[in-house]
């Protein structure tokens, strides 16, 4: 049965074609602004990556527009084009916990080495990100009754809330090796200075991961 004039999908999925398209141009104009020639001085190596994150994000985001717009005319995805999002989107969740991580541990901004453990949390995150967003690939493409369904939720519930907890430790780390009897040495202008830079990339890191793991650990509703 064809739906020539409303399409296949329902009347609340029809405009997310074109809110994905809208929302990937913000995110590339958004990213434009902080590297043009004014604001160059003040970019670090941490904020290339950001940029890295941001233009996958919004290649994903197209990418997904336009797989929605085929499923709304033609009923079903077109192969090509859902192949190219679950990649994008695979790059996407995996840069997006090496930014999350690098953050975490203040590489490139407050050092430029990172040690051992934090090495390894690297190699824990990574991996369990890949089977996250693997998981996500197969929720999207299984029907939601199913069996497999709720097993693949689980999974990706599970993993996202471990990568979540362990981005933490690099924080933890982070201020528990800072010597504070340095502090006692500085001016108490170069104090609020030492800790500005750090609340400024804790806070939102631990914001934005509090605000994850309490979506994962909320129960959806009935």
């Amino acid at each position: 049965m064809s739906y020539p004039e409303c399409g296949y999908l329902s009347a609340a999925e029809i405009p997310l074609s074109r809110l994905y398209i809208c929302m990937a141009g913000c995110v590339k104009h958004l990213n434009i602004f902080p590297y043009s020639p004014p604001h160059r001085y003040s970019v670090f190596k941490i904020h290339w990556l950001m940029a890295a994150l941001a233009f996958t994000k919004s290649t994903s985001l197209v990418f997904h527009s336009i797989n929605y717009h085929f499923i709304n005319t033609e009923g079903h995805p077109i192969e090509g084009w859902a192949v190219m999002y679950y990649i994008t989107h695979l790059l996407k969740g995996a840069l997006l916990f090496i930014t999350l991580a690098l953050i975490g541990t203040g590489w490139a901004f407050v050092k430029y080495i990172l040690s051992d453990k934090e090495k390894k949390i690297f190699m824990i995150v990574i991996p369990l990100q890949v089977l996250a967003n693997v998981a996500y690939i197969i929720i999207e493409s299984t029907e939601e009754g199913s069996s497999e369904y709720y097993l693949w939720k689980e999974i990706l519930f599970l993993v996202d809330l471990i990568c979540c907890g362990a981005i933490l430790f690099p924080v933890v780390w982070s201020v528990c090796a800072y010597d504070l009897s340095k502090l006692y040495q500085l001016k108490l202008l170069q104090v609020s200075f030492v800790l500005t830079i750090k609340l400024a990339f804790y806070l939102p890191l631990l914001l934005y991961l509090s605000t994850r793991m309490n979506k994962l650990i909320k129960p959806s509703p009935l």
